[in-house]
């Protein structure tokens, strides 16, 4: 009995232990569920959520290790690498095992990867990557590097390059070593004649093919290296180039173009060029771009009206405009209403209205600015024109018209020249303090902050390797795209991300250039967002240089910013034809004045050397014109002592009647260029 007991009593034990195991599994089972379910959402969270510039680096962490899609990783991890500038031990764990796929960004992936081993110094896994490249992308922008690298031993390959990528900045570059006097060193240089006349050191090159290579080249590849050199705006290089050779019709446009801008004796020669062409080719195109070059230097008279046919003059806009300048023609709201939309016709706009201005012919004024609607206007001379009808409203007594067009001014157009003078005609702002002050704290914290706006090209890939922060990739994916394209025939939207492309990249000068071009060819029907337009031209480059400068002299770095971006566009080598260096563009008998000692012209390409003697010398005319913003700036582009002629008492009763007075067309320009960038800069978070 016992023994049976003891029996059962151990089956019993047993069967409740069994029953305890399950009990405990279950619960396990139950907890790990409950813990597994909100790791789930959470991956799935991160596998849909949209990386860009904006995220984090732990965000971008995140995403780089715990999503489940291969190809939101990938994003992440170029990121990451576009955070990681210096780190190439990073960008190489970041990278690794991200070249797969046959997508672009898998191109994209192979090329980092082989550049980050070049940085360290593993030479042989970057020729097996480039080689890599070259075998799985041969076609991709992304491919160019490596042709470039491996053509180095293999000179077939750069052959390749140059066909396949001819704007690409590698093929550019091959172009420039291919060094000589064999043909192959002048194809180089028609390369970078077709290609590539701005890029470094190019012009050099160009010239000296042609000066060398007559029995080598072509008349027609001579031709190709003339008009290099005129687009760089040497003319008479240009002609040194051609001699004997035959100038087509296209060469005589761009030839003679570069020659209106040069000396007495290049003007004339450039003058004499542009009107042969159209006299004897009326019917040309070209002819039509050489009267545009004439009006825009003032050279159209009578006689060459006189003698073009009247096919020619039926439909030119151009002509139609020089016959009003000429007063060959009186009926000039004829000629404003039937070329509203062209360029020419707003340009004559602005002519007749501002000569009613300034002869105080108010009603007058008012006619020519109705006579364009708005709406047909790029946004910079809708501005412009809303803000006189407002002045002119305002002296005829209309007082309550003018405020309410001043105040939709404010609200409705970003900030620049005419919105500040918008809001000091409706005292909403006191005059433009020039000095730094109490808020300067806040003001050079926002102006650290870059803008994230989409690209908006009309390519995926550049758009996408710009969201990814790969600026680099992004540039030179465009330039492989669109080539060579013609900065003249441009759309406005194209313009726009060639500027801002450029400028992401180092090139303020022509980026800018071409960002100011699409804002005064764009209308409302180009769709274009004006936010991104506006903010895109203010830059803020050398900041820590302006931010020293600023506390030095006790200026505002947004004034110091703007002069900088009027005079070199943030170029800190460029050099005027004048002679004036560096960012702030100083004449060296200037920068010696102010520094009272001698300084060597080489001094004055350091930024902060450039920007501490510019500044000082601002800060002197700031003084000197008692801390007037308008007499100060126009002094720092003519001269204390000219501004000291033009000076009159309109400066305080109509001070915009008395900037559009200047004589000087380039001061006049350059003083409302500064004011506007000055608010823009003080606005940007608007």
């Amino acid at each position: 009995m016992n023994l049976f007991w003891q029996g059962n009593k151990k089956l019993l034990r047993f069967q409740v232990t069994r029953s305890n195991c399950g009990l405990v599994i279950l619960i396990s089972i139950s907890i790990l569920t409950l813990g597994v379910i909100p790791i789930g959402k959470s991956v799935v969270k991160i596998s849909q959520e949209q990386v860009d510039m904006s995220m984090s680096e732990s965000r971008l962490w995140k995403v780089y290790r715990w999503s489940v899609d291969p190809y939101l990783r990938r994003k992440a991890a170029f990121l990451l690498v576009a955070k990681s500038e210096k780190s190439f031990l990073r960008k190489k764990r970041l990278l690794s095992s991200q070249g797969w796929g046959s997508e672009p960004l898998a191109a994209v992936a192979v090329k980092l990867q082989a550049q980050t081993a070049m940085s360290l110094g593993e030479d042989l896994r970057a020729i097996s990557l480039w080689k890599e490249l070259l075998r799985r992308f041969p076609d991709t922008a992304s491919s160019a590097d490596a042709y470039y690298i491996l053509g180095r031993k293999n000179k077939s390959l750069r052959k390749l390059l140059l066909e396949k990528h001819p704007a690409h900045p590698a093929a550019l570059a091959s172009a420039l070593e291919m060094q000589g006097n064999s043909r192959n060193a002048y194809l180089g240089a028609l390369h970078l004649a077709q290609w590539g006349a701005r890029w470094h050191g190019a012009k050099n090159v160009i010239f000296r093919a042609c000066l060398s290579g007559r029995n080598i080249l072509s008349n027609d590849e001579i031709r190709i290296l003339a008009s290099a050199l005129a687009e760089l705006g040497l003319g008479s290089s240009a002609i040194d180039c051609l001699k004997d050779v035959k100038l087509t019709p296209k060469t005589k446009v761009v030839v003679g173009q570069a020659l209106l801008k040069g000396n007495k004796y290049e003007k004339q020669l450039g003058l004499e060029l542009l009107r042969n062409l159209i006299l004897e080719n009326p019917n040309l195109s070209e002819s039509s771009l050489a009267l545009r070059s004439l009006a825009s230097a003032a050279q159209v008279d009578r006689s060459l009206i006189e003698s073009l046919p009247d096919s020619f003059a039926k439909d030119s806009s151009i002509l139609a405009v020089e016959k009003i300048r000429l007063s060959l023609d009186s009926e000039p709201l004829k000629v404003l209403k039937r070329w509203q939309k062209k360029d020419v016709a707003w340009e004559l706009q602005w002519e007749l209205t501002r000569d009613a201005l300034l002869n105080r012919r108010w009603n007058k004024a008012l006619v020519f600015l109705k006579a364009i609607p708005i709406e047909n206007l790029p946004q910079p001379i809708a501005v412009r024109n809303e803000f006189w009808r407002a002045f002119l409203a305002d002296k005829i007594g209309s007082t309550s018209e003018a405020q309410n067009i001043w105040r939709e001014i404010i609200n409705t157009y970003p900030p620049g020249y005419y919105t500040w003078r918008a809001a000091i005609r409706l005292e909403q702002e006191d005059y433009m303090n020039l000095i730094l002050d109490n808020r300067g704290k806040y003001i050079i914290a926002h102006l650290e902050e870059e803008s994230l706006e989409g690209l908006e090209s009309k390519n995926k890939l550049v758009n996408e390797l710009w969201k990814l922060g790969l600026v680099n990739e992004s540039w030179e994916t465009w330039r492989s795209l669109y080539l060579n394209q013609n900065i003249d025939e441009m759309q406005p939207m194209d313009l726009v991300v060639d500027g801002r492309l450029r400028i992401a990249v180092g090139d303020e000068w022509n980026g800018l250039g071409n960002l100011f071009l699409a804002s005064v060819r764009s209308v409302k029907e180009d769709d274009i967002s004006e936010k991104i337009l506006h903010r895109s031209q203010y830059p803020v480059r050398f900041l820590d240089e302006i931010l020293f400068v600023s506390r030095k002299t006790n200026l505002r770095p947004e004034l110091i910013l703007a002069i900088v971006k009027q005079e070199s566009r943030f170029s800190s080598t460029v050099v005027s034809s004048m002679g004036a260096i560096g960012l702030m563009q100083l004449m060296p008998l200037t920068a010696q004045e102010v520094f009272a000692t001698n300084l060597d012209s080489e001094s004055l390409f350091m930024p902060k050397i450039n920007l501490l003697l510019g500044a000082s010398y601002l800060k002197n005319l700031i003084e000197r014109w008692d801390f007037n913003p308008l007499l100060a700036i126009a002094s720092y582009n003519a001269g204390p002592s000219k501004v000291s002629e033009w000076f009159s008492s309109e400066i305080f009763s109509d001070p915009e009647l008395w900037i559009e007075r200047i004589p000087y067309p380039e001061t006049r320009i350059y003083t409302k260029k500064v004011l506007g960038s000055i608010w823009s800069y003080m606005n940007l978070e608007n």
